[in-house]
């Protein structure tokens, strides 16, 4: 190979690494990057505006950074300048700053992150393509690290406090940087470079233009979870520890769905979508009514549902409807609508349901849920008559 990257199972340890990198800095910040910014002393609304902020500005943002790595093929250079980037903020986040400093740098930080992913999956999509490898068995190695980095943060937050957050984010990202220096190079004579009429394309495409619906709808119903889960239980007296026994269980269900995901290639990627979706009625009904902590551990294992088998249905749709020159173009699209569009606007709203009725916010998710479900069944219409 030409890139020097070695046979099949050298691609796969690359990539496994970078995103077991990378998921050390998400395990960190989707558990306690919340409490962190309220030990740095920012209100409810505050918090959400900072958690929606990036996903905002990502909406020109991330498919502009895509489609430019899809044109000239730089994937790994633009993830190498987005994990130096989003290091920059972490450093500058340790100085004493104001609230408004302190939104800035982490609304960069954050958008370096958010940009990282599509190009990730769309290297690793051409690697599954290209030399047979299995993506969940890539990928299962972010959600390994998630739960090792959500351990490590609640016990250094109850021990040490809130600003043990950035110390571990500081740690993760110069793991990122380093793996992301390793990252094979792309392939001499690859896949067709990326016109901008193919890039419109996608958006014309109203095929396109629904599986990103369904799948964004259903990623956006864990707004609340992923914003004020945490605030929420410690405010109901459950310990730091048990939190992050809570995550560690929905992320080991993340991971056994993963690992067996030839097992369902059989359903099909809108079926999966679908099921995350039926899934997200279950889970996000229980959780409104502020279920006891036996009931949390049952809950925690439909994210299994709801974030893998969507994640994953969304993966192999992608694979086996968009051609490899867009792969990264269409990733950064879904990425932005879901995390941009709809999960913006679903955490906006979902400061103001939480500080009006706390855990019954989960309600809307619910309905978020039947939303992505409805989509979904319109989507096999539309496949169904093409």
């Amino acid at each position: 190979m030409s890139s020097g990257a070695g046979p099949s199972g050298g691609y796969a340890l690359r990539l496994s690494a970078f995103f077991g990198a990378l998921f050390l800095i998400h395990g960190v910040h989707l558990t306690y990057l919340p409490v962190w910014l309220d030990g740095r002393g920012l209100s409810p609304f505050e918090i959400g505006v900072t958690s929606s902020a990036p996903l905002i500005i990502r909406l020109v943002l991330t498919p502009a950074v895509a489609f430019a790595a899809d044109r000239m093929q730089t994937h790994r250079e633009m993830i190498i300048g987005a994990c130096s980037i989003s290091l920059f903020a972490m450093v500058g986040l340790k100085s004493g700053l104001g609230v408004t400093a302190t939104i800035a740098l982490v609304v960069l930080m954050q958008l370096a992150l958010q940009t990282i992913m599509p190009l990730a999956d769309a290297i690793t999509l051409s690697a599954v393509k290209r030399e047979g490898l299995d993506y969940g068995r890539i990928r299962l190695w972010g959600s390994a690290t998630f739960i090792v980095a959500s351990f490590i943060a609640g016990w250094s937050v109850g021990h040490s406090g809130s600003e043990a957050v950035l110390q571990l984010s500081v740690i993760g990202g110069c793991l990122a940087l380093a793996a992301a220096l390793w990252l094979p190079r792309a392939e001499a004579g690859g896949a067709a470079r990326l016109t901008l009429p193919d890039a419109l394309g996608l958006v014309r495409d109203r095929r396109f233009l629904v599986f990103m619906a369904t799948s964004g709808i259903i990623q956006a119903s864990h707004s609340v979870l992923y914003v004020f889960g945490v605030l929420h239980w410690r405010s109901q007296g459950l310990s730091a520890a048990f939190i992050a026994t809570l995550w560690a269980i929905s992320v080991l269900a993340e991971i056994a769905l993963f690992w067996g995901a030839r097992w369902f290639a059989w359903i099909g990627p809108v079926q999966l979508m679908m099921i995350g979706a039926a899934c997200g009625l279950v889970r996000w009904l229980a959780m409104a009514f502020d279920p006891a902590g036996h009931w949390l551990v049952l809950l925690q294992l439909l994210h299994a549902g709801t974030f893998a088998a969507t994640h994953l249905g969304a993966m192999q749709w992608i694979a086996a409807r968009v051609p490899p020159a867009a792969a990264g173009t269409a990733q950064a699209l879904l990425s932005t609508f879901s995390a941009g569009i709809v999960m913006s606007g679903v955490m906006l709203m979902s400061g103001a349901l939480y500080a009006a009725a706390a855990g019954r916010a989960y309600l809307a998710m619910m309905a978020a849920c039947a939303l992505g479900l409805a989509a979904g069944a319109v989507l096999l219409r539309i496949e169904a008559r093409r």
